[in-house]
C-alpha cells in the first residue's frame, strides 16, 4: 500500500498509524518475535508485588511470634541491653497483662529508659538506688532479688509454663486458646490426614470451625432459605445432612455416609 492511500485512510478514518510501541491494559499492540521481552515488563511488576506481599505478611507473623513470645515468655538479664524493659516481660511472679500495666505507669516518668542495661551497674548487677526509685522501695527490693545471668553472658529468653524452658508451637498455641480442648485433637488428626486430600480437609476444617460461608452466616444476605429445598435456612448442618437433596445424594452415593436423623446433632461436629 502506498504512503499517500495509507494516509487518506488514516485521514478518513480519524486514527493515528500505529508505530510498534503501543499497548493496552500494559499488554503489547503488536506481538514481535521476541515476545519474552515483550513481557519481561510484566514478569518484574508481578514479583515485585509478591515481594511486597511476602513481606508483609512476614511483618505480621513476626509481629504475632513476638506477641506469643512476649506474653507466655519471660527474659533473664545478662548484659540486659537486649531487653526491653516496658515489653519485655522479665518479671517471672507477674502476669504479661500486670506487667504491662506496671510499665505503662512508670513509662511515662522515665522515658529515657529503655532497658534492663540502665538499670544495672557495670558489673552486671542491679541498680538498688534506681530500681527503688522507678519501681518504689516494696516491689524493687523484689526486683533486686531476681537472679541474673554474669554480665558476660547474652540476654535469653525462656518459656515460663515449660520444665525445660523451651519454646515450641505447641506451646505457643496453648498460650493464645488456653480453654482449647485437647479432647478433639482425634479428630483434627482424622481431618489433616495425609491420605485426605488438602482441599477436602480444608472445607472440613471451616466447617468445624464455623467459618463456612453459608447464607446464615453472609449478613449482606436478605434470603437465608436453602435455595435447592427453598424450605428451611440454609446452614452447615442443613445444606450438608438436613436438606433433602443432600439426603439423596448420601443416599444413592456407594458410600456408608448418611446414617439419617434418628440421633440429635447440635452442629457439625457431632456429625463428624
Amino acid at each position: 500500500m502506498g504512503g499517500h492511500q495509507k494516509s487518506n485512510i488514516l485521514k478518513f478514518l480519524n486514527v493515528k498509524e500505529c508505530n510498534g510501541q503501543e499497548r493496552h491494559l500494559g499488554n503489547p499492540f503488536v506481538f514481535k518475535r521476541r515476545r519474552r521481552e515483550e513481557y519481561k515488563f510484566l514478569k518484574e511488576k508481578v514479583l515485585k508485588r509478591i515481594e511486597g506481599w511476602k513481606t508483609k505478611l512476614l511483618s505480621l507473623r513476626v509481629a504475632l511470634l513476638w506477641d506469643v513470645l512476649y506474653k507466655g515468655g519471660l527474659s533473664i538479664a545478662g548484659k540486659g541491653d537486649s531487653i526491653d524493659i516496658w515489653r519485655q516481660p522479665c518479671i517471672p511472679w507477674l502476669e504479661y497483662g500486670e506487667f504491662r500495666d506496671i510499665m505503662e505507669q512508670v513509662k511515662t516518668r522515665y522515658p529515657h529508659m529503655k532497658s534492663i542495661a540502665d538499670f544495672s551497674n557495670d558489673d552486671g548487677s542491679w541498680n538498688t538506688a534506681l530500681v527503688h526509685d522507678v519501681f518504689g522501695v516494696p516491689l524493687g527490693e523484689k526486683i533486686c532479688k531476681i537472679d541474673r545471668l554474669p554480665v558476660e553472658h547474652n540476654d535469653i529468653l525462656v518459656w515460663k509454663e515449660a520444665g525445660d524452658e523451651l519454646f515450641t508451637v505447641k506451646r505457643g498455641f496453648q498460650s493464645i486458646h488456653p480453654t482449647q480442648d485437647n479432647s478433639d485433637s482425634s479428630l483434627w488428626k482424622l481431618i489433616w490426614n495425609q491420605r485426605t486430600h488438602f482441599r477436602h480437609s480444608t472445607n472440613i476444617w471451616r466447617l468445624v470451625s464455623g467459618c463456612f460461608p453459608t447464607r446464615d452466616r453472609l449478613v449482606f444476605v436478605a434470603d437465608k432459605v436453602c435455595p435447592m429445598c427453598d424450605v428451611e435456612n440454609e446452614t452447615a448442618l442443613h445444606i450438608f445432612w438436613e436438606c433433602h437433596c443432600s439426603q439423596a445424594i448420601w443416599f444413592s452415593s456407594p458410600f456408608a455416609c448418611f446414617r439419617g436423623n434418628t440421633l440429635p446433632m447440635a452442629t457439625v461436629k457431632d456429625k463428624l
